[in-house]
């Protein structure tokens, strides 16, 4: 996460738009954590879509905190002030 942040940082971006990227990606990448975990567990159980949308629906919304939280404690340059 530090890595991405840290990347998105180096964009020549307002803040809310680093954010709005950043908390995108991650809720893609968890998404797909969570498709790769339903498909691995769908193979002995659990193989309805109503498991895939709880699979897949809980990661998005804890990534939606956890980057707050991060964004809190880790906050994004706005390019503006560095000039």
């Amino acid at each position: 996460m530090k890595m991405l942040w840290n990347y998105i940082d180096k964009k020549n971006w307002n803040k809310e738009k680093k954010f709005k990227i950043a908390s995108m990606i991650i809720c893609a990448a968890s998404a797909f954590v969570g498709l790769i975990i339903w498909r691995i567990v769908s193979i002995w159980s659990l193989n309805s879509i109503d498991w895939m949308l709880c699979l897949l629906g809980y990661p998005i919304v804890i990534s939606l905190y956890a980057s707050y939280i991060y964004y809190c404690n880790h906050q994004f340059r706005d390019d503006e002030s560095l000039d």
